[in-house]
């Protein structure tokens, strides 16, 4: 019991720390704007490992075509559960990674994800296996596994729900940052 508070805590607190912009260049959210180009080349610097090696801002600006991320901010949650958020300069959305591995097959843990999206839609091409979701408004999100590990890419949307057709890019963006995950795990 005392992991299963530890690990909620400490996810709280990973999210808070990112939503409110702490670990910022100039202290108010978001990133120097100057230094956006040499921050996505050397992000790997400054990153802590973990998930944030499998998914680099510099990934986000290449697939994205836009030089609008920083470094992410990671965290081990639990055991083999891993995170890493990227916030976008100036922007009050986020951008998730989680891989987990809990010792089952990945199929298996994909599966039950995929039962408790109730508006799932499967991706060819991602994996052995993957889903997008938009049944939630204010998210975008694909899951995926390869082998024992399970992925999750989730686009949190805060200045408001986007258009189906924004979502829509938003899917095909996203499958392309999990094959990028995918080749590294």
């Amino acid at each position: 019991m005392k992991y299963g508070k530890l690990t909620a805590l400490s996810a709280l607190l990973t999210a808070t720390l990112v939503v409110t912009g702490c670990g910022s260049a100039d202290g108010t959210g978001t990133e120097s704007g100057s230094a956006d180009a040499a921050d996505a080349a050397a992000v790997r610097e400054g990153e802590t490992g973990g998930a944030c090696e499998l998914l680099t801002a510099a990934d986000l600006v290449e697939v994205e075509a836009k030089d609008t991320y920083g470094k992410g901010y990671h965290t081990e949650l639990f055991l083999d559960d891993q995170a890493c958020w990227f916030k976008p300069y100036g922007g009050q959305s986020w951008l998730e990674l989680r891989v987990t591995s809990d010792g089952r097959p990945g199929s298996t843990q994909f599966d039950e994800l995929r039962e408790e999206a109730s508006d799932h839609k499967p991706l060819s091409g991602v994996g052995d296996g993957a889903i997008s979701d938009t049944s939630q408004e204010m998210e975008t999100i694909v899951v995926f596994y390869k082998g024992d590990k399970v992925g999750k890419i989730t686009r949190n949307y805060m200045g408001g729900a986007p258009d189906a057709q924004k979502r829509e890019a938003d899917i095909v963006l996203t499958a392309d940052l999990a094959k990028r995950v995918i080749a590294r795990l």
